[in-house]
């Protein structure tokens, strides 16, 4: 029998799905607009979560809001065009400066067990490294095809991890893949997905009539369900450090954006860094 839960997750996916699709298909000034919203839903609830909400959690919101929209329109209107290699070195550079903070930098203080109020230029300062990279991404692979084939192909690869996962770790249980961060999730859980994401990734990339080797396509498959799940696991680590369940709640059975696109926000960076790695081979 299904969940109430799962009902509400399959009501808002589907819901949400055609809007969204609507806007990457469409391109331009309403894709940066849905960029922009994005933003600002993630890094509101990133400084929630990270307890840097407040003003100065919502100045800093806005101030990085208006800079990643300000990039992304530059990003789609060319001017990264020809230059792969910069997007990945900057992409790169991004995900390690976010790393570095995270793994460095301890939560704020606390008194009683209680967060106390106090902003933190560093966890602020990740919460823009950590949106900043997944948006530019996106909006730099939105330039790479007229339709937004790839973006597509990267959202289903995510989303069919993510019910990959669900599915296979619910029914199948098993070993816990990381009982210290996230205890729900299962091994059984990791390789449905990842088996799921190859389904998705060799079944779009054929209706969109790409040719590419079947193995070249199952092993990108298999690397955009990594590090989904990378993600996933990273956001489950900054909840658990802080204390939240959930990111927000915005989106029925979800909880908030975050919590939808964390996979995501890892797989884009991650993806337009070995397309950008490409022409580096080429040299």
């Amino acid at each position: 029998m299904i969940s109430r839960n799962l009902s509400q997750r399959i009501a808002a996916a589907l819901l949400l799905l055609p809007p969204v699709l609507a806007l990457i298909y469409a391109g331009g000034i309403v894709f940066t607009g849905l960029l922009a919203v994005a933003a600002f839903f993630m890094l509101t609830e990133w400084n929630r979560v990270t307890e840097q909400a407040g003003r100065t959690g919502t100045v800093a919101a806005i101030l990085f809001v208006f800079l990643l929209t300000a990039g992304s329109w530059w990003i789609g209107a060319g001017g990264a065009a020809g230059r792969p290699d910069a997007v990945a070195l900057f992409l790169a550079m991004a995900m390690a400066g976010l790393c570095m903070l995270v793994w460095l930098v301890p939560p704020g203080p606390r008194e009683n067990g209680n967060p106390v109020s106090r902003p933190s230029l560093r966890w602020l300062v990740a919460g823009g490294l950590y949106v900043g990279m997944a948006v530019l991404a996106i909006a730099w692979l939105r330039t790479l095809d007229s339709n937004g084939e790839l973006i597509v192909w990267l959202f289903f690869c995510v989303w069919a991890t993510d019910v990959g996962g669900y599915f296979f770790g619910k029914g199948i249980g098993g070993p816990k893949l990381a009982p210290t961060i996230s205890p729900k999730k299962t091994w059984a859980g990791f390789f449905g997905g990842v088996f799921l994401a190859v389904v998705a990734a060799l079944l779009f990339s054929t209706l969109f009539g790409w040719d590419r080797s079947l193995l070249f396509l199952s092993g990108a498959g298999v690397c955009v369900s990594v590090m989904a799940q990378i993600g996933d696991l990273f956001e489950s680590l900054i909840k658990r450090r802080f204390g939240a369940k959930d990111s927000g709640d915005l989106i029925p059975g979800h909880g908030g954006v975050l919590d939808r696109v964390d996979g995501l926000v890892f797989a884009a960076p991650a993806t337009a860094i070995a397309i950008g790695m490409q022409s580096w081979a080429q040299i």
